[in-house]
C-alpha cells in the first residue's frame, strides 16, 4: 500500500460570500496523555453540528474551510486536525486509521452532541464511512466527497497509482508550465526563494487536485494546504489491503450522499461499483471535475452540499 494514500490538496471558493459568524473558537482537546488534537468551530453555539473530516491522511483542515463554511450560517461548523497531522501535536507511534476512529469520536463527545452531521474528503470520506460504521446512532447525516471506496481489494492501490499517472503525470506539460512561469530548475541554479517554492508546490498540488484540462488555469489561484508525509505514513501503514463497509453502511437509516468525479485519481467506476451494493447512498457523478471537486465545479458543488444538507429522507 502506497505510504502516501490521498493527498489533500488546498481550496478554491468561487461565488459565495461568507457568513457573519456569532462565535469562532480555537481549542486544543487531549485524547491521551502524549495527544493534542486542534479544533476549530465556526457558526452558532447550539445549532445543529457539523464535523468536518480532511483527507490525506496526513493533511490538515483548512483547505476544507472556504467550500463548507456557508454552513456554519445556520450549523456549529466543527474542523480539527487528525492526530500527527499540522496542529495536532503526536507521538507518530500512536497514529493508525482505527485511533483516527476514536478521536472523531472523541472530538464527537468533546463536543457536547450526540448527533452529528459528518463531511469527510478523500480519506476523511473514509474516516467517516467506518465511523458510521461503528456509532451509526450518533450521525444523523453522512456527506462523502470524492471518497475512498467502501470497498476496494488490494489491487485498488495499484490502478489508483496507474491512474494518478494517466491524469496528473503529464512531466512534459508541468516542466512547460515550471518554464513558463520562471520556475524549473534549470533556471534556478542556486535554488528557489520561499515564493518560488510555495509557487511550486501549488502547481504540483494543483496538477494531483484538480481537473486535467484546467490545473494549468487554475493553479496560481490555488491557496497552498499542508502535508505530512510521516502522518500520512503512519496512518497508511496500518490501513487494510482491502476492505468492505457495505453491509454496514446498507443499514444506515439516515440520509447518506456522495460527490464524486469522472476526472479523478480515484476511479469512478470503483466508486459506482461500491453505490451499487449501498442502495441508501445517493451518488452523484460530478463531469469534469477531478479530486477537488469543488475548484472544478464551484456551481455543481454547492448545489449537491446544499440538496445533500436539505434531505429529510429517512430509510426503514
Amino acid at each position: 500500500m502506497p505510504i502516501s494514500v490521498i493527498l489533500a490538496a488546498s481550496s478554491l471558493l468561487v461565488g459565495a460570500q461568507s457568513p457573519t459568524f456569532e462565535s469562532f473558537h480555537d481549542y486544543v482537546i487531549r485524547p491521551d496523555e502524549k495527544t493534542e488534537l486542534f479544533v476549530r468551530e465556526f457558526g452558532k453555539v447550539g445549532a445543529p453540528v457539523i464535523v468536518a473530516l480532511h483527507g490525506g491522511w496526513g493533511a490538515e483542515h483548512s483547505y476544507l474551510i472556504k467550500p463548507l463554511q456557508h454552513l456554519a450560517k445556520n450549523h456549529r461548523l466543527v474542523f480539527y486536525d487528525q492526530r500527527g497531522s499540522l496542529r495536532s501535536k503526536t507521538d507518530l507511534k500512536s497514529i493508525s486509521a482505527e485511533r483516527h476512529i476514536a478521536d472523531l469520536d472523541y472530538v464527537i463527545k468533546s463536543v457536547g452532541t450526540d448527533q452529528v452531521t459528518l463531511i469527510g474528503h478523500s480519506m476523511g470520506g473514509y474516516l467517516g464511512m467506518a465511523y458510521a460504521a461503528k456509532h451509526s446512532s450518533k450521525v444523523n447525516r453522512l456527506l462523502l466527497i470524492a471518497p475512498v471506496p467502501a470497498k476496494f481489494e488490494t489491487s485498488f492501490w495499484t490502478k489508483m497509482d496507474e491512474r494518478t499517472k494517466s491524469l496528473v503525470g503529464k512531466e512534459a506539460d508541468i516542466v512547460a508550465e515550471l518554464e513558463k512561469n520562471g520556475l524549473s530548475k534549470a533556471q534556478n541554479p542556486n535554488g528557489f526563494t520561499e515564493r518560488q517554492d510555495l509557487q511550486r508546490r501549488k502547481l504540483f498540488f494543483a496538477s494531483a487536485g484538480g481537473n486535467i484540462y484546467r490545473w494549468k488555469e487554475l493553479w496560481n489561484q490555488v491557496p497552498l494546504g499542508f502535508y505530512s508525509p510521516e502522518a500520512g505514513g503512519a496512518a497508511g501503514e496500518t490501513m487494510p489491503e482491502s476492505t468492505d463497509l457495505t453491509a454496514e453502511l446498507k443499514k444506515l437509516t439516515f440520509p447518506f450522499h456522495v460527490i464524486f468525479a469522472e476526472q479523478d485519481y480515484i476511479d469512478p467506476a470503483a466508486q459506482e461499483e461500491w453505490l451499487k451494493l449501498v442502495p441508501n447512498a445517493k451518488g452523484y457523478r460530478c463531469k469534469e471535475a477531478a479530486h477537488m471537486v469543488w475548484w472544478d465545479q464551484p456551481k455543481a458543488f454547492r448545489q449537491w452540499l446544499d440538496r445533500a444538507m436539505a434531505d429529510k429522507s429517512a430509510f426503514k
